[in-house]
């Protein structure tokens, strides 16, 4: 990968398929205790991936990128480095994979593969990152660096090049901190997602940049949740709880009372006014009561069998 951009560069047919042609994908993960790992991936459209091979010689005939392959077994046993080649729908290239135990080895391992180091200035961005520094303050995790983005066309000695054709490169360095993000900048180039602050930059603009997050060192199990929302869930999900049990307990039915009106029977079977007593549909106040049948007014006794009434009755006058 050494002097990758000088050799780019200087071919005007690899021109007619530069633009946008570079990638560079950093992704730094950091853990509550300072260990996590680093992921960086070097790239070149397809298109240019093919195009450079056929004019490399030797090894660089075969893969562009083979000297990083080799670089990253001269790298620290503890960073436990591995490259692979990496590809995508448009990209190709390479992906290197690191692990650090604390935050001393993740800077030497940012300038290393992202700045002044021998990684990072043969890598597709020219080692534009540099002053790289990650500290602890207080109970945050600090990261600064500066990012020189004209120093990426800085081989381009032909004369036929220019920051246009980078119009379309992608370069972005994603971090994640173990808890919440307090601080990022510069705000025209960073986005905060959760815990993760990603500076994306665009190649077209040269301009420098002074980059800063500042992440708690806490997390929580649950992927970076904070714990006063975890706590602010937990409490919320009890009231509702609470209201639940309350509003039941309040619409239970009262039991039946043993004495007292009931719809059943009125004030009773036994007492009050019964089936059986007060006025009865069928006897009125009585069959043998009040005015019966067989008494009052005989159509054919008159007023009893004893009176005079009758007309036909011989012993009326009697």
């Amino acid at each position: 990968m050494k002097h990758l951009w000088t050799r780019l560069l200087a071919a005007s047919l690899v021109l007619l398929v530069l633009t946008g042609c570079i990638t560079q994908q950093s992704e730094t993960t950091i853990k509550s205790d300072g260990s996590g790992t680093n992921v960086v991936r070097f790239g070149l459209t397809k298109e240019a991936y093919d195009m450079l091979t056929s004019m490399g010689s030797g090894s660089d005939s075969e893969d562009p990128f083979a000297s990083a392959n080799t670089a990253a077994e001269g790298l620290p046993a503890e960073w436990n480095a591995k490259a692979t080649p990496w590809e995508t729908d448009k990209y190709k290239g390479i992906e290197m994979k690191l692990e650090f135990k604390d935050l001393a080895m993740l800077q030497e391992q940012l300038n290393q593969i992202m700045g002044s180091g021998s990684m990072g200035a043969d890598s597709p961005t020219n080692g534009m990152f540099s002053s790289i520094n990650v500290a602890e303050e207080g109970d945050n995790i600090v990261i600064t660096a500066n990012a020189n983005t004209s120093s990426v066309g800085a081989d381009d000695t032909s004369g036929m090049g220019g920051p246009e054709m980078f119009a379309d490169a992608l370069v972005y360095w994603k971090v994640t901190m173990p808890g919440a993000i307090a601080e990022s900048s510069p705000a025209e180039i960073t986005k905060v997602d959760g815990n993760t602050v990603t500076w994306t930059f665009p190649i077209d603009k040269p301009n420098t940049y002074q980059l800063r997050a500042v992440g708690s060192k806490s997390g929580s199990a649950l992927g970076g949740v904070s714990l006063p929302l975890i706590l602010g869930v937990a409490g919320a999900l009890i009231l509702i709880v609470g209201v639940v049990m309350f509003m039941m307990r309040r619409n239970k039915p009262a039991p039946v009372a043993a004495s007292g009106y009931d719809p059943n029977v009125g004030y009773g079977q036994g007492a009050g006014y019964g089936q059986q007593q007060g006025y009865d549909q069928q006897q009125g106040y009585g069959q043998q009561q009040g005015y019966g049948q067989q008494q009052g007014y005989d159509q054919q006794q008159g007023y009893g069998q004893g009176g005079d009434s009758d007309p036909n009755n011989p012993y009326r006058n009697q």
